[in-house]
């Protein structure tokens, strides 16, 4: 299949929309059966990324599914992403670049800045009618992590 890169950066803003909607069912569903996310921040003390969080498709599900189970950051969470890149791979494949700004408001309506980043995605047009994501890299560059954040960025 032959997608457009419009039809990509439409993609990989819907799958953002899910997660802001905390529609975690249709956001897997939008992923490939082979999907690993993973989130990552860089630390100058360290000489290597710290992995905070990695999971294949089933560990996101488990993930989702523990959610309602944990004490959270009342109100809601935007991702704003901004796609820089789109790389068309020969295979049928995509590799995208997102900046990433997630902003939390909390019920009173004050909102604030929790993350900074970027994503990098693997978008696979292969055999589906639709794209799949088939890998989400989330490279933060902030360290400072509210307590009470239990769903993917």
């Amino acid at each position: 299949m032959n997608t457009s890169n419009e039809s990509i950066r439409e993609f990989v803003a819907s799958t953002c929309l899910l997660l802001d909607e905390e529609n975690f069912d249709e956001f897997l569903e939008q992923c490939a059966p082979d999907f690993t996310y993973q989130i990552v921040a860089q630390s100058p003390e360290l000489p290597q990324p710290m992995v905070w969080l990695e999971h294949d498709r089933g560990g996101m599900l488990e993930m989702f599914k523990m959610i309602p189970k944990h004490v959270r950051m009342k109100g809601v969470i935007c991702r704003n992403i901004s796609v820089y890149r789109i790389r068309q791979l020969d295979d049928g494949r995509s590799e995208v670049l997102s900046r990433l700004i997630a902003l939390h408001t909390d019920p009173e309506g004050a909102s604030k800045v929790i993350a900074v980043g970027k994503y990098l995605d693997v978008v696979d047009s292969r055999s589906e009618s639709v794209p799949k994501l088939s890998a989400r890299k989330v490279e933060l560059e902030t360290r400072v992590w509210s307590p009470g954040l239990h769903v993917p960025l």
